[in-house]
């Protein structure tokens, strides 16, 4: 009897081990966090209030497969500019997340945040911008992440709703 209960409290463990490796499976930051993932994701890379959560610095950002978007914005007028960054689709799905079947909550350093549902992020290539016309965005530029939608491209996005979607100073994005 003994034999079966500590055979189980063995399993118990190694599950456990496991479910904290598994939400812990991206690479750390090493540098300034830029971006925090948080609420119902699969995989983090640190932990907040027991919780796994997805920190990103621009390293990390500039690891990843990285896409050129040249467009107007309704916020700069002397556009079109050239913004790069990371698929807003892609990102998520390193935390374990399909964006386009969740609702996220995008906050912004101000403290603006806007609910982004249905986005369709597969079809169409919005991006999280670390950079317009090839240099890092400062926050007096919006930045230093700012999501972007390839409005020029696809006029089809150009929405009361998708401009309020594109949330610049990015800080967090929550799963709900």
């Amino acid at each position: 009897m003994v034999e079966k209960i500590a055979k189980r409290l063995v399993i118990v463990g190694l599950s456990a081990l496991l479910a904290v490796t598994n939400a812990l499976a991206l690479e750390p930051a090493e540098g300034e966090v830029l971006l925090i993932i948080s609420g119902s994701i699969v995989h983090g890379n640190a932990e907040r209030n027991g919780e796994p959560v997805a920190e990103f610095d621009r390293a990390m950002l500039e690891s990843m497969p990285l896409t050129t978007v040249t467009t107007k914005t309704p916020w700069t007028p002397n556009g079109p500019d050239e913004f790069t960054g990371v698929r807003f689709n892609e990102l998520l799905a390193k935390t374990g997340v399909v964006a386009d079947e969740v609702v996220i909550r995008a906050e912004a350093e101000d403290n603006y945040w806007f609910d982004l549902e249905k986005l369709n992020s597969q079809t169409y290539p919005i991006i999280v911008a670390f950079q317009k016309n090839g240099k890092p965005m400062s926050i007096r530029e919006l930045g230093p992440l700012w999501i972007i939608f390839p409005w020029d491209e696809y006029p089809e996005l150009l929405t009361k709703k998708n401009n309020a979607s594109s949330v610049w100073q990015l800080t967090h994005l929550i799963v709900q």
